[in-house]
């Protein structure tokens, strides 16, 4: 965050923080935060999204089959995350998720921003920029 690019033009940390801790600490912190975006939907959705999830080593991007199909040249070389591989290890990041959540978004009360997870992907953009 200390680049130059990100202090002209701003930048998204996605996924972090992720404990209480960590929010107190980029809270009170010199980071300048114009909002906290909290995307919403439901825990269903979310192991479904991360049992989809397929990554393309070769050229670091993400797909997913139902909603981003990869091109069939790609096929042979996708992989899943470790994490992403079996349900209940994914259930067992949303129970730690939840478990945090609430210690998390009482650090950026005036700043959150709760966005539908479940809309189209043209709303979500609305939504957020």
């Amino acid at each position: 965050v200390s680049r130059e690019d990100v202090a002209m033009n701003g930048c998204l940390l996605d996924g972090f923080p992720r404990t209480g801790g960590q929010a107190a600490d980029l809270a009170s912190s010199a980071i300048q935060l114009d909002r906290f975006i909290l995307f919403t939907l439901p825990d269903e959705t979310v192991v479904s999204r991360a049992l989809g999830r397929l990554n393309d080593p070769m050229t670091g991007e993400i797909y997913h089959m139902q909603f981003a199909p990869p091109p069939p040249e790609a096929m042979s070389r996708l992989v899943r995350r470790d994490n992403d591989l079996k349900k209940e290890v994914v259930q067992n990041r949303l129970n730690v998720y939840h478990s945090q959540l609430s210690s998390i978004v009482q650090q950026f009360q005036g700043k959150l921003q709760m966005v539908d997870g479940t809309a189209s992907v043209d709303e979500v953009t609305t939504n957020v920029f």
